[in-house]
């Protein structure tokens, strides 16, 4: 007897089939342990149905990783804490700046450019051996939403304008584009991009260098992961500079005058362990 192809509705409204690999990689991705992996793919596969939504599935998932262990949990929802940055782009900038700090560059975040015809404030300014950037931050706080060509097009116009202030200065330099976004490109904006040399880095594109992988590769988590940290924790961290989970365990830090109860407290350091030890 054929098994049954269930289909899955994902969150910009197109469907694929259910996929046991996938659900697994991002169990495993996320450090749960084998034999809960196969506990949980045994249980969303009893209550699977034609339709259902990633939404369903990854609820069910975290209530199991969330029962069996905790500290998983911040690292399973990774891609929703990012979004959880929100409701501006400011503090994706900011992440942005940061995560790029750990990489070696040099970076300033909302500085200001001057173009042949008018001036650009740049969400990042990034600079590296003796290349310099200008990097445009497209974030999203709603799951399926893409970055489209226009965005593209716009960019390469802004490095247009760049480099011709750099050219009629005669200066032996250039601000390359890149753009940074939470969610994905289009395949437009994608192929645009690569015609122009445009730099692009998206939640998983490229595969090598994706957003999510630079993320795991230094374990640079934002604090929106803790979920021992409510909103207006989050929000007085933001508030003073503190992004990354790195910046949470610097001595002096703004999260060691947090009013936190001593069960509260004991909770975030054993996150903040698991995400950056692990």
């Amino acid at each position: 007897m054929a098994t049954q192809i269930f289909m899955v509705r994902k969150a910009n409204g197109t469907q694929e089939p259910f996929s046991e690999e996938k659900l697994l990689h991002s169990m495993k991705a996320s450090g749960v342990a084998s034999p809960i992996q196969q506990d949980a793919l045994k249980r969303v596969k009893k209550h699977l149905y034609n339709g259902i939504t990633t939404q369903e599935i990854h609820r069910s998932l975290e209530t199991l990783i969330r029962q069996e262990n905790p500290q998983a949990v911040g690292k399973f929802n990774l891609k929703e804490a990012i979004m959880a940055l929100g409701p501006t782009g400011y503090p994706f900038e900011r992440f942005v700046g940061r995560l790029l700090d750990e990489y070696g560059y040099t970076t300033q975040v909302g500085t200001v450019l001057p173009g042949a015809c008018v001036t650009h404030e740049v969400d990042v300014y990034a600079k590296k051996d003796s290349r310099e950037y200008f990097v445009e931050c497209k974030y999203h706080n709603l799951p399926g939403t893409s970055t489209d060509v226009k965005v593209v097009m716009y960019v390469k116009a802004r490095g247009d304008d760049l480099r011709d202030n750099l050219e009629n200065k005669q200066l032996q330099k250039t601000y390359e584009p890149w753009i940074f976004t939470n969610t994905k490109f289009s395949s437009d904006a994608i192929a645009y991009a690569s015609c122009q040399q445009i730099r692009l880095t998206g939640w998983n594109f490229p595969q090598e260098h994706s957003l999510a992988s630079m993320i795991e590769e230094k374990k640079q988590y934002p604090i929106t992961v803790l979920s021992s940290l409510g909103p207006d924790h989050r929000r007085t961290l933001f508030e003073n500079n503190c992004v990354l989970l790195s910046d949470v365990t610097k001595k002096g830090s703004a999260c060691e005058r947090l009013p936190l109860p001593n069960a509260t407290r004991l909770e975030l350091e054993k996150e903040v362990q698991y995400l950056t030890h692990e």
